[in-house]
């Protein structure tokens, strides 16, 4: 459970001891999850749907209006940023009609929805890191991401532009396909491919999985044109980054697999995959598991280990599942997906939750504290001492104290520094149990149990 603690610390002349037992009374989890519902572009909050773009009422007949988001990131302050594609018109065709085409868009949701459209087709993964919300996407052929910070107005960037040269009447390019984006600090990684076409007759060409960091780079694996194309295109389509490490999932032209520091590990019996999360030491990749037949089942894989999710195909003629990502929150798997009966739902540890919705589609998830929930503190000494649980930060209230140091009952240390004076509030991730409080009241050191 993330958590905010919100306490008062009396002002007092001497010293004290004060014992608190932390309970939790509710899991406080919201799960969202983005996607379309009947062409409007949507995200569900614990189940409940949300029109972000919604299709008109006026549409002529024949035309697609329909708009999608593809991926999603929740802030801590509640705010709900998605990112997708939307039809636009541009001009009209030989009938008079509209003629729409892809543009890339992006939603702000809170109590109302800020609609931004960006300069290119398709938005394709979202990240918010310090207030910036940064999209991956594409621009004609080229990969972009764009950056906002705070200034209303996004600034593009171009990965690895494509160029075209004609040599004998022959044209020859390279296109590059961003399909995630992950923030680490100041650096940003985006994981894809690029495809180099520099040969008429097909002999040179080559498809590459890889990432960029910071516009830079990165190959993974590599398929040259020998003949045949490959069955399995070399792509990238998930990435995460954890400390040092940087993770990703897709395949290598010849198996699904998952990366980390470019060393990759085939996942058994997998017949796809869409999303990676790392959790501790844990790598969680959510995919889809082969079946009787031309069939898959949704499934993940938690450390190259299969954990298959819903029923699987009884026979070739039966229908599929997949997923198209994955969240880890608490130790709880969260994966969204497709079930057998064709519904959009997503599993919680294994278990089916359905989405309302007529033709729907989903296309990632993410989980967070819900800010609702509140714990029981118990105090035995002092009695004015109180606090309660809300959303991933640990905030202190007291006009004459400082905090020092924040441990655990086992004297684990998980917070040192010094704040001033009044209302204290730093990022803090807890759970129920005890916790001691070490700080300063007017310049004598005092502790809280």
């Amino acid at each position: 459970m993330k958590a905010k603690i919100f306490s008062y610390l009396a002002p007092l002349a001497v010293a004290f001891s004060v014992s608190l037992t932390v309970t939790a009374q509710d899991d406080g989890v919201s799960v969202y999850v983005c996607g379309m519902d009947n062409g409007s572009a949507v995200y569900w909050k614990d189940g409940v749907e949300v029109v972000v773009h919604p299709y008109p009422t006026d549409a002529v007949w024949g035309i697609d209006y329909s708009s999608s988001a593809n991926s999603i990131f929740v802030s801590d302050n509640g705010d709900v940023h998605l990112a997708g594609t939307m039809k636009i018109q541009d001009g009209w065709d030989n009938y008079g009609h509209p003629r729409m085409v892809d543009a890339a868009a992006y939603w702000k949701s809170n109590e109302e929805v800020k609609e931004v459209k960006l300069t290119g087709n398709n938005a394709q993964a979202i990240f918010v890191s310090e207030n910036d919300v940064y999209i991956a996407g594409t621009y004609n052929w080229d990969g972009v991401y764009w950056k906002n910070s705070n200034v209303g107005t996004f600034e593009q960037t171009f990965i690895n532009p494509h160029y075209e040269s004609t040599d004998g009447g022959y044209t020859t390019y390279t296109r590059s396909t961003p399909s995630s984006i992950f923030v680490s600090g100041k650096d940003v990684y985006m994981g894809g491919s690029t495809y180099y076409h520099t040969d008429i007759n097909n002999s040179k060409d080559s498809l590459t999985a890889g990432y960029w960091k910071n516009d830079e780079p990165v190959s993974l694996a590599v398929w040259h044109y020998a003949g045949s194309y490959s069955s399995l295109n070399p792509s990238v389509k998930s990435i995460y980054v954890s400390g040092n490490d940087v993770y990703a999932c897709g395949t290598d032209g010849a198996a699904f697999v998952y990366w980390k520091n470019g060393v990759a590990t085939k996942l058994s019996s997998a017949a796809g995959v869409c999303s990676i999360f790392v959790s501790g030491n844990d790598v969680y990749v959510a995919g889809s598991k082969t079946g009787p037949g031309f069939t898959v089942q949704a499934a993940y894989w938690k450390n190259g280990t299969l954990v298959p999710l819903g029923v699987a195909p009884a026979s070739a003629n039966s229908t599929s599942s997949g997923t198209y990502g994955i969240y880890v929150f608490n130790n709880d798997v969260y994966v969204c997906g497709v079930n057998r009966a064709g519904a959009f739902v997503y599993w919680k540890n294994g278990t089916e939750v359905r989405l309302t919705g007529g033709y729907a589609e989903v296309h990632g998830i993410f989980v967070t504290h819900s800010g609702q929930d509140v714990t029981a503190i118990k105090s035995v000494d002092n009695p004015s001492f109180h606090a309660c649980f809300i959303n991933n930060a640990l905030k202190i209230e007291s006009p004459n104290a400082e905090l020092i140091s924040i441990y655990s009952i086992t004297g684990k240390l998980l917070y040192a520094g010094k704040k001033n004076e009044g209302m204290i509030e730093i990022p803090f991730t807890t759970t129920q149990g005890i916790y001691i409080i070490k700080g300063s009241v007017s310049g004598t050191i005092k502790t809280v149990k």
